[in-house]
Formats: C-alpha cells, sequence, structure tokens
C-alpha cells in the first residue's frame, strides 16, 4: 500500500514491464525445455568432466551464444529460464540414482549458464538487471517464483555469488530499492532517493518497510517477548490468567498471523529456513498451553488446578525453542554469527535420519520387552517403565536389574543388544554426520551465509505490506479495517499518523542515524546500483525421447550450430574414452618418471662426452 507522500520519495520505476518483457507461460516453458533438450546435447551419456571444469571445457562463450538463440526469449527471462532447467535436472538426478552424477553435472552447466548471462547486463542500465532477478514468473502447475528465489531454492551459490547479484540483495536490504506493485499487479522497483540525497521530510513511514529497519524492529521485539515470557513464567501460578500474560498471547498471535501470512504469500519456500520450523513448533506449543488455560477457566476443584498445573508446565518447556528464536533473530544477519549459526541449522538437519533411526530401534525393543512380560510379572506400569528403561540406557545410566525383571533369561542380553546398537553403532553414525555436515558447511561458509541472506530479503519482500509482529495486529484493527470506509486520499493521510505514532520512537532513531550517520555517504549518485560493482530412462537418454523437440530446437537454434555442439559432444566422450582406457597406476607412472630421469642423465652425459671432446681438439690444436 501506498504511504503518504510516496511520490516525493521515490522516482520512477527501474523499469516498467510491458507485453515484450513479460514472456508467456508457454513461451517459458518452451525456452526451458528447449534448454534442457540443448545440455543433454552438448553432455551426453558416458561424458565425464570435472565442474571445476565446466567453465572452460564446457560453457565456453561460444556455447552461452548457442543457449541464448535456443532459449529464444526475451534477454529478461533468460536466468530464470536456466535456473529453471538446473532444477528440471535435478529432479531428475533424485530420481535416477545411476545417472545422478552426470544430471548434476547438468545442472550445473545451467547455473553457469545463468552466470554467463549476467554479463549481458554490463552495457544495459543495472535496472534492468534488477529486473531480471528479481521479477517473478507465474509458470503454469507452479507457483510464482523469481530468478532469485529459486537460487536460494536450488543452492545455486555459484550465482549468489556473483558481486552484481550480491549488490541488488544489499540494496534491496539497505532500503536503496523499494518493491512497487504496477496496476497489472507485478511488481518493480524503486530508487529512494531519499537515502542517496536525503531529500525528504525527517519522518517518512515507508522506512517501515526497509528489510534492514524491519529486522532490527523484530530483533528488540525478540528480546521484549522473550523478557514478557521469563516474567510471566516465574510469577506465582494464578487461577485465571494475569494481565501480562494475557499480553503474552496476544504476541503469540500476532507471530501466528504473521507466519500464515508468510505462509500464503511465499508457499513451501517459507520452510526453506530450519528456524521456521522451530518457530512454527513454538507456536504450536503456545497455542496448546493457551488452550489448557482457557480450559481450566471453564472447570473447578481439582481439575482446575491440574489443567493450569499442566498449561504452565507446558509453557515452561517452550522456553528451550525461544532461546533458538532469539538465536535465529538476532545472530543470523552478523556475517561471524549467521555463519555459524547455519553451521549449527545444517547439523540439527541432518541429524534428523539419527534421530529416526533412533525412535525406530526403541520401538522394536519397546515392542520386544511387552512379548516378554508373563502374567506373572505384567503389571500396569510396564509401558512406562520400559520406555524410561530404554531411555535411560540410551542416556548411559542402563539399569540391568530392571531389565531382568520382565525376563530373567532373555531380558539382560537383550539390553545388551539394544545398548551395543544405541551407543556404538547409533552414536557413531551421529558423530559422523556431525563431522561431515560441520567440515561440508565450514568450508562454504561464507556462501551458505549469502544463500541464507538472500533468503532473508525475499521473505521481506514477498511480506512487504504487513507490519513486523506484534504491530501486525494493530495494523489489522486500526489500518485494515478501517480502509473499507475511507476513500483513498483520506486514508493515506491516515495510515501516515497511525503509523508515525505507533513507530514514533524506531522512526526518530532510524531519521537521526540516516541524518547524521550517513551523510558522509551523499556522494553516491541517485542511481541507486553502481555498474562498478521427475525419473529418466535407463536406456534412453532425454534428447531422444522426443523427435519434435530436436526439430524445433534446429528450427530455432539453426543446423549449424546444432551440429557444432554434437561435434563438441562427441569430443568429450572420445575423450573421456580416451582417460578411461589411458589410466595408469601409480607404479606405472613411478618406472615412467624413473624412464626420463635415466634418458635426462645419458643425454647429460653425452654432451659432457662432447664437450671433453671439443675441449680435447682445441688443446691438440
Amino acid at each position: 500500500m501506498p504511504f503518504h507522500g510516496e511520490e516525493s520519495n521515490e522516482i520512477t520505476p527501474l523499469i516498467r514491464y510491458s507485453e515484450d518483457t513479460l514472456p508467456k507461460n508457454d513461451e517459458v516453458s518452451g525456452a526451458i525445455q528447449r534448454l534442457l533438450l540443448l545440455v543433454t546435447m552438448r553432455l551426453p551419456k558416458f561424458a565425464i568432466v570435472e565442474r571445476d571444469d565446466l567453465e572452460d571445457a564446457v560453457v565456453t562463450d561460444a556455447f552461452a551464444d548457442i543457449a541464448k538463440k535456443a532459449c529464444h526469449i526475451h534477454q529478461d527471462s533468460l536466468i530464470f529460464v536456466t535456473l529453471k532447467a538446473m532444477e528440471r535436472f535435478q529432479i531428475q538426478a533424485q530420481g535416477s540414482p545411476r545417472w545422478s552424477e552426470l544430471l548434476e553435472t547438468r545442472a550445473s552447466i545451467c547455473e553457469s549458464l545463468a552466470h554467463k548471462f549476467i554479463r549481458l547486463y554490463e552495457r544495459e542500465r543495472t535496472e534492468r538487471f534488477v529486473a531480471a532477478i528479481m521479477q517473478k514468473h507465474d509458470l503454469k502447475f507452479a507457483s510464482d517464483q523469481s530468478a532469485i528465489e529459486l537460487a536460494v531454492k536450488l543452492h545455486a551459490t555459484k550465482f549468489l555469488l556473483e558481486p552484481k547479484v550480491q549488490k541488488v540483495i544489499h540494496d534491496v536490504w539497505n532500503g536503496y530499492l523499494l518493491p512497487h506493485e504496477e496496476k497489472d499487479g507485478r511488481v518493480s522497483f524503486r530508487s529512494n532517493a531519499y537515502i542517496k540525497r536525503v531529500k525528504t521530510e525527517f519522518f517518512d513511514t515507508h522506512k517501515i518497510l526497509v528489510p534492514k529497519y524491519q529486522n532490527a524492529i523484530e530483533t528488540v521485539v525478540t528480546i521484549l517477548f522473550l523478557i514478557l515470557y521469563s516474567i510471566v513464567i516465574n510469577s506465582r501460578r494464578a487461577d485465571v490468567p494475569s494481565v501480562l500474560e494475557w499480553v503474552l498471547y496476544s504476541f503469540v498471535l500476532a507471530y501466528v498471523i504473521d507466519d500464515i501470512r508468510d505462509i500464503y504469500n511465499s508457499g513451501t519456500f517459507h520452510y526453506y529456513s530450519f528456524w521456521a520450523w522451530t518457530n512454527t513448533l513454538t507456536h504450536l506449543v503456545f497455542i496448546g498451553s493457551f488452550c489448557l488455560r482457557i480450559a481450566a477457566m471453564t472447570k473447578t476443584g481439582d481439575t482446575r488446578d491440574m489443567l493450569n498445573n499442566t498449561s504452565i508446565d507446558v509453557l515452561s518447556v517452550v522456553s528451550i525453542l525461544l532461546w533458538f528464536r532469539v538465536l535465529s533473530v538476532v545472530c543470523n544477519t552478523w556475517r561471524y554469527f549467521g555463519s555459524y549459526t547455519i553451521i549449527v541449522q545444517s547439523m540439527l538437519s541432518d541429524s534428523l535420519m539419527f534421530f529416526f533411526l533412533l525412535i525406530w530401534v526403541i520401538l522394536g525393543f519397546f515392542q520386544a520387552f511387552i512379548a516378554l512380560r508373563t502374567e506373572d510379572t505384567a503389571s500396569d506400569n510396564d509401558f512406562s517403565e520400559i520406555t524410561a528403561l530404554l531411555l535411560r540406557g540410551y542416556l548411559m545410566s542402563p539399569d540391568f536389574e530392571k531389565a531382568n525383571v520382565f525376563h530373567d533369561i532373555i531380558g539382560e542380553p537383550l539390553f545388551y543388544a539394544y545398548i551395543f546398537l544405541v551407543s556404538v553403532v547409533l552414536q557413531s553414525f551421529l558423530t559422523s554426520v556431525f563431522s561431515d555436515s560441520f567440515s561440508r558447511i565450514s568450508e562454504d561458509a561464507k556462501a551458505q551465509y549469502l544463500a541464507n541472506f538472500a533468503y532473508r530479503v525475499i521473505v521481506a519482500v514477498d511480506t512487504r505490506h504487513s507490519l513486523p509482529p506484534p504491530f501486525n495486529l494493530a495494523d489489522l484493527l486500526l489500518l485494515r479495517l478501517p480502509s473499507l470506509c475511507m476513500s483513498k486520499q483520506f486514508y493515506d493521510k491516515f495510515r501516515y499518523y497511525v503509523l508515525s505514532v505507533i513507530f514514533f520512537l524506531p522512526l526518530l532513531i532510524v531519521s537521526f542515524h540516516e541524518k547524521v550517520l550517513l551523510r558522509l555517504d551523499n556522494a553516491r549518485s541517485d542511481d541507486s546500483l553502481s555498474d562498478d560493482e521427475g525419473t529418466m530412462n535407463e536406456e534412453q537418454d532425454f534428447m531422444t525421447t522426443d523427435d519434435d523437440e530436436v526439430r524445433d530446437l534446429k528450427a530455432v537454434v539453426g543446423e549449424p550450430d546444432l551440429d557444432k555442439i554434437q561435434k563438441l559432444a562427441e569430443k568429450t566422450v572420445q575423450k573421456s574414452k580416451e582417460d578411461e582406457t589411458t589410466s595408469i597406476s601409480p607404479n606405472e607412472i613411478l618406472h615412467a618418471d624413473i624412464k626420463r630421469v635415466v634418458r635426462m642423465l645419458d643425454m647429460i652425459d653425452q654432451r659432457l662426452g662432447r664437450l671433453e671432446a671439443n675441449t680435447a681438439q682445441d688443446v691438440a690444436k
């Protein structure tokens, strides 16, 4: 929604979209299909190419030109098409284990093409590049996605690490570029003249939409929420919720509404981050505690006390998840700490398989101990006792006497087998998973952090219309509902004054920061950006599935260029076969080196002989 004074704070859109710059769904799908076929022809089966050598061996400038011609689509959609083709190859790799390495290499070729296509904007106005990677494309049977969003989803770090891409991401984060909706629903980005030249009034509510400032507000609110939670959880337990407890649940309601809004705007992409899952789990625990609290108000006596105590107990457990929330919000935007939070996130994600196996093993032994019971040893507490026995065994506090209670012969050996399985086998598996995850992520921590940072920027752009919690409740009650009975002009003024009151202190701090501390940065130009800165068939390949597609590609690219691609592919396959046939053992390499050394010594000896002969002749003369 527009803010009061918007026209004075923003210049014209960086690029407006027309029918020429917005290809239809069929055109985009056709371009993706042709690129898939071209890449498949360039890297056929049995071709072996190291991914580090793709730029030199496969994705040459000539191949990039042919790929651009094959796509036969507007330049601003080229990057999206290549990343979409990368996604298709990755999906095929997941469904075809035999050809997964080949398909992953083809996906890397598509990523390298996207990286090369960035150079198409070196002589263009940089604003066009903003549109090319930030504009969402509406594909049939798929949710709207932009190229940058697709790159984050596919973890295309090579593309995301490109300085030009990072410049766009940071300009959106800092508010140098602001999203603006066109009449047709498309989103363009406008340069924020305020931050560049400080041309506007001291208070400007549009700065609330800047992701950097939204993150700062979210950080402060999260810390205040944790303090409020600590006060409530450590206060005397009353029969009815106190005022602070109602305030706490109001915060939770605001967070739940914010989560629902994020899911609606971003779809499943919202759960790309591990912390989104922990936040959802935290909200579910709060909702459970609130329901128990409300249920207790309808009861009397011991039942009421039991429900109240259970509610507070459930609320006490959520503190573990809340501290994780503070970690994800406060530290995630700092590069040093953000890299380590990503490592922790990756280690926890990779350990899910371990916990699945652990639960599966516990269920198996649980059933075994249940079956070992006899009529003499069975009791009503067996389920809880067996569960406690198995959990203590995993936590290195085994009770072998308790195992004998269930069966005096098999009980103890069975418990020994359980201890060995969970403490030796599964624990070693967990250690190796953590070690592999840490080494893999720490080596590429910068790329991982930048990918996560890009995700945060995308989420901020997708949720630009709503205020951060708990201010979204005020937005809903004080602004959205009254807007139904107000004219647009009056509503703009009303919204401006309401937001100025609600965010008086943050706006004061932000304005002071930009007026005083950023005044030295006003030498930058008005331009916000600087130019300096599916399953695969195992018997046939993708290119042989439909001859019509080959003919269509030939019609678009041209037969000479297509023949050139096929010849390059044949050379790649031939070189791969030669590398396999000419591979020699380390001993053979050693013998060859020794022979070369011997030959060199013979040559030196011959030269020394000739030198001595020449010297003798000179002396004789």
